[in-house]
């Protein structure tokens, strides 16, 4: 799904990254404005021939877009919000920056993503664009966990999202099901289903594991779609620090029964103690873990699904799996409810937020852990409603480059 388009509009189209399909945008036309970035004096005539000067900009200046000139073009030739609009290219590169603007992000290639690319991860991924064009004239389709987490309903069609993680001689498929931002991005405050996780796992808070019901029927229909297209035989986590609570616990039963493959967390287990991993460089982190994890028992030509809810370098993951393949293990799918967004910023100097109307300070997301309803708080005491806090920053957003 979107993060924060209201009514999709237009289509904002890196021309140069596909090869030019006149059907198609025709298509598309009868449902979005399209406007198209290009260097090409061809592609630019042909725009131009179709739908008339005001759908198309050319420069030589491709490696900057978009930047904030090529947003007011189209904003203002298309008479519309920075919140209705959808950046589509075939190039991870350019929607990067397009993801500071807050518009939609759709990115568009038949040879899928690279581990790092999903760290900076689109709104939406399509392996073509006849698959983009069929999605988008229905409900369009995002991330699972997002969408399943979204205080505004369900917004879109579910789906995921499969990257390779490289090991040696050794191609780890990870399954993501959604983005997590951390504090220190600038949509930390904004995104329901990162705090989702974040607070679910508050050990003694009011709302630990309160969305453990939600997060295991998530990864249980993931498994199931694995199970559509290979033979699992077990499942089980990324083991607990030593004399730690495994949160998974429930959420590992709840997968096994229903998918009808063993829980085999109980003979997994971490050994060794280490040090967070929240700074530490890939290299360090690989370091730290290294040896952490073993398997008591046989896996020998067992396909096994490893569970994780965040992960970001991989260096967990990878020790997890050479100790699961230590012990026989055929095949690891690793199916993980979020990867950490490690890169991105926002346009402006003053990063997205909430404001309390009541003192001026900044107002933070939060859930009522027995309604599981989001809802931002203040320390002055006030409150206001997701939706409403959503309205408001809509605005703000749209305001920005209005003024």
């Amino acid at each position: 799904m979107f993060r924060y388009v209201t009514e999709l509009k237009a289509l904002v189209i890196d021309a140069d990254s596909f090869s030019f399909n006149v059907d198609l945008w025709e298509k598309l036309a009868g449902s979005f404005q399209l406007f198209f970035l290009t260097e090409s004096d061809a592609t630019e005539k042909l725009v131009c021939s179709m739908y008339g000067n005001n759908h198309v900009y050319k420069s030589s200046e491709r490696v900057l877009w978009p930047n904030q000139e090529t947003h007011h073009v189209v904003l203002e030739k298309m008479s519309v919000h920075t919140t209705e609009i959808a950046y589509v290219s075939a190039d991870s590169t350019f929607l990067v920056k397009a993801l500071g603007f807050m518009s939609g992000t759709i990115l568009v290639r038949a040879e899928g993503m690279s581990y790092p690319e999903i760290s900076i991860a689109p709104d939406m991924f399509y392996g073509s664009l006849k698959s983009m064009e069929s999605s988008l004239l229905s409900t369009g389709k995002g991330f699972s966990g997002e969408i399943m987490i979204n205080p505004l309903g369900k917004r879109g069609k579910q789906g995921a999202v499969m990257v390779p993680l490289r090991d040696g001689q050794y191609r780890i498929p990870i399954m993501v099901l959604g983005r997590y931002y951390g504090k220190h991005h600038y949509m930390y405050q904004l995104h329901p289903y990162s705090s989702a996780i974040f607070l679910n796992k508050q050990y003694g808070k009011r709302y630990y594991g309160i969305f453990d019901s939600m997060f295991a029927q998530l990864l249980s229909n993931s498994v199931a779609v694995l199970k559509k297209h290979f033979k699992i035989d077990c499942v089980c986590s990324v083991p607990p620090h030593p004399g730690k609570e495994n949160r998974f616990l429930k959420i590992l039963n709840i997968i096994s029964e229903q998918n009808g493959i063993k829980n085999i967390d109980d003979k997994f287990c971490c050994i060794k103690e280490y040090d967070t991993q929240k700074t530490s460089s890939e290299v360090d982190r690989q370091k730290n873990v290294k040896e952490a994890f073993s398997y008591t028992g046989n896996l020998q030509g067992k396909n096994v699904v490893l569970i994780d809810d965040i992960i970001s370098t991989g260096a967990t993951v990878k020790e997890c799996f050479r100790a699961l393949k230590a012990c026989g293990a055929k095949e690891i799918f690793v199916v993980v409810m979020a990867v950490n967004q490690l890169g991105g910023s926002y346009w402006c100097l003053e990063n997205p937020a909430v404001w309390c109307r009541d003192c001026g300070n900044k107002m933070y997301l939060t859930v009522n852990s027995r309604s599981k309803k989001f809802f931002y708080s203040c320390k002055c005491g006030r409150t206001l409603d997701y939706e409403k806090a959503y309205r408001q920053l809509i605005e703000k957003i749209d305001k920005e480059f209005n003024n």
